[in-house]
């Protein structure tokens, strides 16, 4: 938890923010990802996370 990543958003769009909570493993893991510029909380699976990104 943590890691900065760019991640797409429920309306496929490319955000930057933070890892909060992992919900699950693998490919059913759900991550609670702190939106940087929002500071919000968005829900996304694997699939959305893109990239990790340095801190």
């Amino acid at each position: 938890m943590g890691e900065r990543v760019e991640y797409r958003d429920d309306q496929r769009v490319k955000q930057i923010g933070r890892i909060q909570e992992v919900q699950g493993k693998g490919k059913a893991a759900r991550y609670s990802v702190l939106n940087e510029q929002t500071q919000k909380l968005d829900q996304c699976s694997e699939q959305d996370i893109e990239r990790e990104l340095e801190r």
